[in-house]
């Protein structure tokens, strides 16, 4: 340390105990002097230990005490205690200013210049993307880190804004922020306008020229900021349905569960990719209703309806939450659709890889396949629009794959 052992506090009260100790000492030689006849040659040598002692704890304990204290954690502690110690705190003071620890995992140390990605959800406990995206922005060697927040819908705007002041590159939305974001952002992409909802957020600054440039051009902090909203989980959608069910969902009979931010985009999307049939199922019906309106309005040759279907279908996909949490009910009512009629089951939810849902089908012979492609592709696209480059799928894969199953 650059203070030395003992702190200046800690140096003066020793040498205030030195002066004491001679004083004493000087003291007892006047009393045996004085008193020489009556307590021996040399006085009582017991009165000047205990007078010298206690003077001695008094003003000095504290530092025999930080000595004694020191010396045991020395002694004491297995090899990598104190190094352990040192990586706890928050500042190195043998090199001011510099933070640690450094963070191992990654190809770089966190610094005062590393930025910020996150995912916002509520829940958001259960999440893989971190891993997924720190994996990714790692092999790409970008100085970034990417976290969760668990965020109320309610505060989802200040959040937004939140992150955007603080010069995040990006963000992700999930469950339940979708829909509420399309109203919180600056600008909406293409795909967010098309597909009705906002999973990921750039945010960009304007340059001295007056355009628009992602933050991850910018080496000191722009004056003017925008969010700017897109929408990756349309194609993460049907890529994964491709690579997983090995379904290209055009002239297929859907049946669709949910009528939130990801049931809204997969209706929309399947529709437009040429579904046959599609059948949405909403816990508030008015929710899927609105859907299928839409739907009729902008994709006229694909039947669709509110309600369970009368017969078989080739798809189930549940795009709820319910499964997600222990102990949660079946995301349809089997006493009116029964999984025998499904030919494939597809589940959003990937954590747990196997949900009530999947077992349930499987156990009825049904193809399966949980959420993960469908994480691993919105997560990439999301990583690219980001970054400006092409998302290492096979590290990202990998890391997802560790993640969930272990």
């Amino acid at each position: 340390m650059a203070t030395g052992f003992w702190s200046r506090q800690e140096k003066a009260r020793s040498r205030t105990g030195l002066m004491v100790f001679f004083f004493a000492l000087a003291m007892w030689l006047l009393v045996a002097l004085i008193t020489r006849g009556e307590f021996g040659s040399w006085g009582n040598p017991g009165l000047f230990l205990i007078v010298s002692l206690v003077m001695l704890g008094i003003i000095g304990m504290d530092s025999l005490g930080r000595l004694t204290q020191l010396s045991a954690i020395a002694w004491w502690s297995p090899p990598n205690m104190t190094s352990s110690a040192q990586r706890h705190s928050n500042l190195d003071r043998g090199t001011p200013g510099r933070y640690i620890p450094r963070v191992a995992e990654h190809s770089q140390p966190l610094s005062a210049r590393t930025r910020l990605c996150a995912v916002y959800g509520f829940p958001v406990g259960h999440s893989a993307s971190p891993a997924m995206q720190n994996a990714g922005i790692a092999e790409l060697g970008l100085d970034w880190r990417y976290t969760a927040a668990e965020v109320r819908p309610e505060q989802l705007r200040e959040a937004i804004a939140g992150a955007q002041v603080m010069h995040y590159i990006g963000i992700n939305l999930t469950v339940p922020h979708k829909l509420l974001a399309l109203e919180m952002v600056d600008v909406l992409d293409e795909s967010a306008r098309e597909w009705g909802a906002v999973n990921t957020i750039l945010f960009e600054g304007q340059d001295d020229n007056g355009d628009w440039r992602a933050l991850r051009d910018f080496e000191t902090a722009p004056h003017r900021l925008r969010s700017h909203g897109f929408n990756t989980d349309a194609d993460g959608i049907t890529q994964s349905l491709r690579e997983d069910l090995g379904m290209e969902v055009r002239g297929e009979n859907v049946l669709l569960l949910g009528a939130g931010g990801a049931g809204h985009v997969a209706a929309l999307k399947l529709a437009a990719t040429g579904v046959r049939q599609l059948h949405i199922v909403n816990r508030t019906e008015s929710k899927a209703e609105a859907i299928v309106a839409e739907i009729r309005g902008r994709f006229p040759a694909v039947a669709v309806s509110v309600g369970y279907p009368g017969g078989k279908v080739d798809l189930v996909l549940n795009c709820t939450s319910l499964g997600l949490a222990k102990g949660d009910a079946l995301p349809l009512d089997i006493s009116l659709f029964s999984l025998d009629n499904a030919r494939a089951v597809y589940d959003m939810i990937y954590q747990p890889a196997e949900t009530p849902l999947l077992a349930a089908a499987r156990a009825a012979g049904c193809q399966t396949a949980n959420g993960l492609g469908m994480l691993l592709h919105q997560g990439a696209k999301s990583l690219e629009i980001w970054s400006g480059q092409t998302a290492p799928l096979k590290v990202m894969r990998a890391a997802l794959e560790e993640a969930v199953n272990g």
